[in-house]
């Protein structure tokens, strides 16, 4: 039997339109130690992002406004480096944003919410095989910790996760699923960076590293 968590046993989520699961993986990546590990966990967050809310359109005003959510979701508690050439105002101030489409439809994978099929149905139009098995990898991650969030008491592998995958896509990625394994937000013990990180106090027009409050 399904161990459902109810959403008032859980921290409010910051910004409505992207779900629990998104706020559990903004929240997760802030507890990550490793500077390299909680960089690539949060470009992976982002990545998520933008495709739930502009499917195929990656360009600077859609990384701006990825990056600007998630600092405003992890309360400014994200240590991360911004990406070079991209400028991210503080979080403070944040709009009241327009809601996000959301269609209402029946899907098979509720647990997974309706993004997940509609980011599944972009990775088998997509036409790069490195991008593709790179994108699947990215939300059988995904996946996996949705997973975890709903079925608290049920064991998940990457098994489970790519039977999940190929009978929502009606295996037509199937052979992109073979050396999968969805570790991408999952924490690791490899050394750290030499990299310094960004501690996120930014202004308009400067994405150099700053210390956050």
């Amino acid at each position: 039997m399904y161990n459902f968590q109810y959403n008032t046993r859980h921290r409010d989520i910051r910004i409505q339109e992207y779900g629990r699961h998104v706020q559990n993986m903004v929240d997760y990546a802030t507890t990550i130690e490793d500077d390299e590990e909680r960089q690539k966990v949060a470009e992976a967050i982002v990545d998520i992002m933008i495709n739930m809310t502009d499917p195929g359109n990656k360009n600077s005003d859609s990384l701006a406004k990825a990056w600007k959510h998630i600092f405003f979701m992890s309360e400014d508690k994200l240590n991360v480096k911004i990406p070079e050439g991209v400028e991210v105002s503080e979080t403070k101030d944040l709009f009241i944003h327009e809601p996000l489409e959301y269609p209402q439809m029946d899907i098979d994978f509720k647990h997974y919410g309706l993004n997940v099929q509609k980011m599944l149905k972009k990775a088998q139009e997509m036409e790069n095989p490195e991008h593709r098995e790179i994108y699947v990898r990215t939300i059988g991650s995904y996946m996996k910790m949705a997973y975890r969030t709903w079925h608290k008491e049920q064991f998940v592998n990457d098994e489970i996760i790519k039977n999940d995958i190929e009978a929502m896509t009606k295996g037509k990625i199937k052979a992109v699923l073979e050396d999968a394994n969805f570790n991408t937000l999952k924490n690791s013990n490899r050394p750290s960076s030499s990299n310094k990180p960004h501690h996120a106090k930014r202004s308009r027009n400067n994405n150099k590293k700053r210390k956050r409050r």
